[in-house]
């Protein structure tokens, strides 16, 4: 609610629509439900910056100026998990504090630039919630070897289209064997937590995705 003008009847407030649609090069349209991410204090807002390698968000103290070539910013409709930094607050003469994602989804908008200062109830960041997230988790405890298609771009990308059954990759374990990891179904991949040649636990989280209907 904005506060109250005694000199006229303007708007007294904005309602949000409450779901968003998403548009794919599939052709498909996704409603999903929106989430705003709403600051409990206020300060001067520090976004956090995307790990070029990983496409995982950090927080922007815990990046040195040295490294800053291997970050990006926020793009719209960026993939973000919950629990995911995405940003800090700077209150005046207090230590940073940082705001993380209340939800799984895809950044729609983005509401505050480097330095912007913010009040309380402010709202940096909206999220399109989505709520058919899954994991494909490791199938034995080794070694990871990602797969690549016919252009020797790995097939575990994130964005990628992965079809049902499809490896992805394999695990290698003792005695020279390997397990394939497969697609359980038709899917995108939003996150690699492994990259090849790296050791794995059973069960530990390989790709994060969302099934394609």
């Amino acid at each position: 609610m904005f506060p109250e003008n005694p000199h006229g009847a303007g708007p007294i407030g904005i309602a949000f629509p409450t779901h968003v649609t998403l548009l794919y090069k599939t052709g498909t349209n996704e409603v999903l439900p929106l989430c705003p991410v709403i600051l409990k204090n206020g300060g001067e807002w520090r976004p956090a910056k995307i790990h070029r390698a990983t496409n995982i968000p950090v927080n922007p103290f815990h990046i040195s100026k040295r490294d800053l070539h291997e970050y990006r910013n926020f793009y719209l409709t960026e993939f973000v998990e919950i629990g995911d930094v995405l940003g800090a607050v700077v209150p005046k003469h207090e230590r940073p504090v940082a705001i993380t994602a209340p939800v799984s989804g895809r950044i729609v908008h983005l509401g505050a630039f480097e330095g912007t200062p913010l009040g309380p109830r402010a709202c940096p960041f909206l999220i399109a919630a989505m709520p058919d997230i899954d994991c494909i988790l490791a199938p034995e405890i080794g070694t990871f070897i990602g797969y690549t298609d016919d252009q020797n771009l790995p097939i575990g990308l994130v964005g990628n289209i992965v079809k049902s059954n499809t490896a992805i990759g394999s695990v290698h374990f003792l005695g020279g064997q390997s397990a394939d990891v497969v697609a359980p179904c038709d899917l995108v991949i939003l996150r690699q937590y492994v990259n090849t040649g790296q050791r794995v636990d059973f069960n530990s989280r390989l790709f994060l995705y969302t099934p394609l209907c």
